[in-house]
């Protein structure tokens, strides 16, 4: 059974709030494939697993690699937040599918929670999960990726 997921109109996906990043990288087609298309069919788990595909593939060989790059890529600004044997917790601001969007009561970056994951297997060579702990969608201004390394 599929679970309905609260549904995001165009309207809301349009307004962006990225003061660093300005005007010059357009969200909106992004939005539209990534916070309608997937989310209306739960595709969440999906997301994730193919995040975790390309993430394995960025050409990264240490954590602050994954920081310029999501930077460079004007996908958001990364920060490390805890930097431990256990767990990596990574904040990033301006984020390019939610920032700005309304508050739905659940985090809509998956797709990126896995890339990171997938980032980081590779950077570690160990096992991690990545949860996002905080976002737009739950009334954050702040993507946190929290990290578990296995």
């Amino acid at each position: 059974m599929i679970k309905k997921v609260k549904e995001l109109s165009l309207e809301e996906i349009s307004n962006i709030v990225r003061p660093e990043f300005g005007a010059d990288i357009g969200v909106v087609p992004w939005r539209l494939i990534r916070l309608i298309a997937l989310d209306k069919y739960n595709l969440r788990s999906v997301a994730y697993l193919f995040g975790r595909e390309i993430g394995s593939q960025l050409p990264v060989k240490k954590p602050e690699d994954l920081l310029k790059l999501v930077r460079d890529l004007k996908i958001g600004r990364a920060e490390v937040v805890k930097l431990a044997d256990d767990e990596i917790i990574v904040d990033v601001f301006e984020c390019a599918t939610c920032a700005g969007i309304p508050k739905i009561g659940e985090p809509v970056c998956q797709f990126e929670a896995g890339i990171v994951g997938g980032a980081l297997d590779k950077i570690l060579g160990k096992n991690v999960k990545v949860l996002e702990t905080k976002c737009w969608g739950l009334g954050d201004e702040v993507c946190r990726f929290e990290a578990t390394i296995y």
